[in-house]
């Protein structure tokens, strides 16, 4: 059972938790399927059936949206040629980069100024102290 789209507050008299919770309610209630392509061994081609799987879907008219969570080597953008791409804000809301007709795709990729440059993530910058992935929290509006 998903926990996505139900609040998830450590104090639920906290209005700042409880509204940052509707607010992530709000816009997961628009997407119908979610697909989670993971495995817990690296090098298996997570990224290319999740990017392969996206575009298909995309091809087939379906409205897609691709969040490249690996945040330690966010490669999805490269394979669909987006690397030079940038992420929009308008009124606090991420735009992502359209890929091709019906697909948005979010990437830390797009947030690095260096793609060369590693990225070293703290723990308490990957969860958030309620447990929320940091990516979730962040591009939660981007799709």
């Amino acid at each position: 059972m998903s926990n996505l789209g139900k609040p998830m507050v450590e104090n639920e008299n906290d209005p700042e938790k409880v509204c940052e919770n509707d607010s992530l309610s709000d816009n997961l209630a628009y997407i119908d399927n979610v697909f989670v392509v993971m495995s817990g061994k690296g090098g298996v081609g997570k990224s290319t059936m999740a990017t392969n799987l996206a575009v298909d879907l995309a091809h087939q008219g379906s409205m897609v949206g691709l969040l490249d969570v690996n945040i330690h080597d966010p490669n999805i953008a490269k394979m669909l040629k987006l690397e030079n791409q940038q992420v929009m804000v308008d009124n606090g809301r991420i735009i992502p980069p359209l890929a091709m007709p019906n697909l948005k795709v979010m990437s830390m990729a797009f947030l690095l100024e260096d793609p060369d440059t590693p990225v070293i993530w703290r723990n308490p910058v990957k969860m958030e102290g309620n447990g929320k992935p940091f990516v979730l929290e962040r591009f939660e509006s981007a799709i």
